[in-house]
């Protein structure tokens, strides 16, 4: 206990170890969207492709598609990394069952 009585951080309670499992294992949901919603801006990107329809922006629309959809699923992939990686620091640091249910 600290000087407040207040629970130091390497004291964690249970409960505060859950609360901090939770923080890290935050962001799964966000990125699984983001990898899904990149495959829908590359999915818009191969259809304008296929399409055949070259008009004035046929370029511009189909490098923009592709590049969003690269964008949001290499941003989804690295959300999930770094929550694999925050989950390893957590059970590194309070072992593997610390703060579940």
């Amino acid at each position: 206990m600290s000087d407040n009585g207040a629970l130091a951080e390497s004291d964690p309670s249970p409960s505060g170890l859950m609360t901090r499992r939770m923080a890290a294992e935050r962001g799964r949901t966000a990125g699984f969207m983001q990898i899904l919603v990149g495959l829908a801006w590359l999915t818009v990107g191969v259809w304008i492709f296929s399409s055949g329809d070259q008009g004035e922006w046929y370029w511009v629309k189909l490098v923009g598609f592709a590049a969003l959809g690269v964008w949001f699923v290499v941003m989804g992939i690295a959300q999930l990394r770094a929550r694999a990686k925050r989950i390893a620091a957590f059970d590194a640091q309070h072992g593997v069952n610390a703060g579940r249910q």
